[in-house]
């Protein structure tokens, strides 16, 4: 029974070990910029197409240097892809 504990005991540090090493891997994380703000795009308004074989929805979006904002309809069609 001591050998089980000892297993036991090793593989415990190892797990651990091995969240460390995930834990440092890990980015630090940042606050968000202005720059990052807009770079995230605004998806929304699904719509199915009648005869049910496409999803079109908006994709938004505002580029910082233009100065503009834009909007375009996507389509995916609803068996995947």
């Amino acid at each position: 029974m001591g050998a089980g504990i000892l297993i036991i005991v090793l593989a415990a540090g190892l797990v651990t070990a091995e969240d460390e090493k995930a834990e440092a891997a890990q980015p630090t994380p940042r606050p968000l910029t202005v720059d990052d703000q807009f770079k995230i795009l605004g998806v929304g308004d699904p719509q199915i197409s009648p005869d049910g074989r496409w999803v079109a929805y908006t994709v938004s979006g505002s580029d910082l240097e233009k100065e503009e904002s834009n909007s375009r309809i996507w389509m995916i069609p609803t068996a995947g892809g």
